[in-house]
């Protein structure tokens, strides 16, 4: 299997419709398809409320770190110059004259990096990370099995392929549900992307009951949530990333773009970040990333490490010669001096590995076997020592941890009966708390499910869906509004 750049390119959407609509506004405008769905997402709430999430450290008071907003502006501009490189070196080396255009590959990647980590919950990584060990602490305690159906005496029981969704929670599986669906006033098609913008966002292709921590790198963790399950494979049938087998899912090859975009743009602006901060000086820094390269170097073939050492010279060389500029601004010049290195490489990668990429057999990110690999692993290693075991960052972690069980603890039980003769008078309160686009979408959904199975089953259906209220409202919550109204409801000024 061979994919190819007329299906990747796809402009088809969920609702055509809606563009159809959009099309008899601007009758004298032409819009590409791919500016249509940047101007959609920039105007968002999701996207938004990126500018009050945590990228590194949670509750942050100082405004000069990056928040989820900032990185990702960062990842869109950087995926978009890479895109930039690799479609002139594929017209120039690989494709054909007039083959194919490609020329909108930057403006796919654009608007992937805008939305890929639109489903990261408040409180960063160490969010998702709570999700998960609540449920796989509480799932099997919540009377989920006790839940009588409303037309049988038998037990509702939620299976092992619904309950893995919450035991493997991973923001990049609800970005996908929510540009998918939850924005509500556009019925059920979300934000209504295109096709080969949504395939560009699955670093991961396959459902949480086949994560694998094997040699696979698209089965890590989970790609998407069952109640997406058939738009997946609508959209992966539609741009041509679904194997001859109908289940098997490909990465789209601009993913890898995606992947790496990320990968620069947040290893980068976590030293930023712990630099302003102050958790680490130029001196410190310089030394640590030496310790770490002879590290590396004891057992690695001689010239791979070549490049990365060539880097930590240069800041060594401006951090001893450069007298009129401070820490920072050296540290900044070299930062966007190793951004363009890194840029490059993926570029490079991408070219290297083309024909595996494009037949869905490459299983690397893009640095790997190249000269800036051990690049990446210094800079992770920095946030790692630095940034991640600091004390501080340690106790906003574990502040925010209080928080997200606290709502984890009251609204599952709440969403569990809703629409029930179960409820509480709590649990009707929780419930009120809701946003009314999560509720409208379980109602919607729920009427969809009665068409689709019955009994014992349809309840089941059910309860999975309203489980994911609880998550999409909690997910959805921003650093700011997740304290505050802890704080309101714990009876803290």
């Amino acid at each position: 299997m061979i994919m190819m750049w007329e299906d990747l390119l796809s402009t088809k959407r969920k609702n055509d419709s809606d563009i159809t609509r959009i099309k008899k506004i601007e009758s004298n405008v032409f819009i590409n398809p791919f500016d249509f769905d940047y101007r959609r997402i920039v105007q968002s709430a999701s996207f938004r409320r990126l500018q009050d999430k945590t990228q590194v450290f949670p509750l942050e008071k100082i405004d000069f770190v990056i928040t989820r907003l900032t990185h990702s502006i960062e990842v869109s501009a950087i995926a978009e110059g890479i895109g930039q490189m690799v479609v002139k070196n594929l017209k120039e080396h690989l494709l054909k004259k007039n083959e194919v255009d490609i020329d909108d590959i930057p403006n796919i990647l654009k608007c992937a990096g805008l939305i890929h980590d639109l489903g990261n919950p408040p409180f960063g990584h160490f969010g998702e990370h709570i999700i998960q060990t609540w449920f796989k602490k509480n799932l099997s305690e919540l009377n989920i099995h006790k839940i009588p159906l409303y037309t049988e005496k038998e037990n509702c029981i939620l299976e092992d392929y619904l309950a893995t969704d919450f035991c493997n929670f991973d923001g990049n599986a609800h970005t996908f549900r929510i540009v998918n669906r939850l924005h509500i006033d556009r019925g059920q098609s979300g934000l209504n992307l295109t096709n080969a913008v949504l395939s560009s966002i699955g670093k991961y292709t396959v459902p949480s009951k086949e994560i694998k921590k094997d040699d696979r790198i698209t089965s890590k963790k989970m790609g998407y949530l069952y109640s997406e399950q058939e738009d997946i494979l609508d959209i992966a049938r539609d741009v041509g990333t679904l194997a001859e087998d109908n289940q098997t899912i490909h990465r789209h090859p601009l993913s890898f773009i995606v992947e790496a975009a990320d990968d620069i743009a947040y290893r980068l602006a976590d030293l930023e970040d712990t630099f302003k901060k102050g958790l680490v000086s130029l001196t410190d820094l310089i030394n640590y990333m030496n310790k770490q390269l002879n590290h590396y170097a004891s057992s690695r073939e001689e010239g791979a490490l070549s490049k990365t050492t060539e880097l930590i010279e240069e800041l060594t060389r401006l951090h001893l010669e450069d007298d009129l500029n401070t820490d920072y601004n050296i540290l900044n010049k070299w930062l966007f001096d190793v951004q363009i290195h890194l840029m490059n490489v993926a570029k490079f990668s991408f070219t290297r590995n083309y024909s595996k990429i494009m037949a869905g057999t490459y299983n690397d990110d893009l640095f790997k076997n190249t000269y800036h690999e051990y690049t990446m692993e210094i800079l992770k290693d920095v946030s790692v020592k630095f940034a991640f075991s600091n004390r501080d960052v340690n106790v906003l972690e574990l502040s925010s941890e209080v928080i997200i069980v606290y709502f984890l603890d009251k609204l599952v039980p709440a969403v569990i009966h809703y629409g029930t003769d179960a409820m509480s008078k709590v649990d009707k309160k929780f419930i009120e708390l809701i946003s009314d686009n999560y509720l409208e979408n379980y109602k919607l959904i729920a009427k969809d499910l009665e068409t689709k199975h019955a009994g014992r089953e349809l309840e089941m259906h059910k309860l999975y869906h309203r489980i994911l209220v609880a998550i999409d409202f909690i997910a959805g919550m921003t650093d700011t509004y997740a304290r505050d109204l802890y704080n309101k409801l714990q009876g803290i000024d």
